[in-house]
């Protein structure tokens, strides 16, 4: 993973820990997903990943 992803994943990360928090909008160089508080606790780094990608082909 490039460091745009690693960042990304880090503040997806810190943002799913605050208490309150229910969309996050993802925002790529290939679109924008919503990703919810509930699908980052317990995955990871490389399973976040499918999920914005998975999202991301829907979308086309």
């Amino acid at each position: 993973m490039g460091p745009a992803t690693t960042a990304l994943l880090t503040e997806l990360r810190a943002w799913a820990a605050e208490p309150g928090a229910v969309m996050y909008p993802v925002q790529t160089t290939r679109g924008r997903v919503i990703v919810y508080p509930d699908e980052v606790a317990g995955r990871t780094d490389s399973q976040l990943v499918a999920l914005i990608c998975a999202r991301l082909n829907l979308n086309k």
